[in-house]
């Protein structure tokens, strides 16, 4: 059976010592942070980091989507929707923060 999403991610969570969650949370935020700092010169910048994000974890989902599917014959809806919840209301949540406190002009 040709799991190697499943399998190469588990392999590199095993090797920095992260659970799945933890990684899902660390990921998103790095990835959000990254992108922000990209974007900050647009105005739609954080919009754009978080939609980057969202892409990036439907991307990952899929890979996980096809290695289930391969290895139980049916999608693991739980673990997907959990995943999503994770990643995207954390980074949500930076894009908040980021635009109330660092982003936003500041009154003259």
């Amino acid at each position: 059976m040709n799991r190697w999403w499943y399998d190469g991610k588990r392999d590199v969570l095993d090797w920095i010592g992260l659970s799945n969650a933890e990684f899902h949370l660390h990921f998103g935020i790095g990835a959000f942070l990254l992108f922000a700092v990209l974007f900050r010169r647009y105005p739609y910048g954080l919009g754009l980091a978080w939609f980057l994000v969202f892409a990036l974890q439907t991307a990952n989902e899929a890979m996980d989507a096809v290695d289930w599917i391969r290895w139980t014959g049916d999608i693991n809806w739980r673990d997907a929707a959990g995943d999503y919840r994770a990643t995207m209301t954390r980074s949500l949540l930076y894009a908040l923060i980021l635009w109330r406190f660092a982003f936003r002009a500041s009154p003259t």
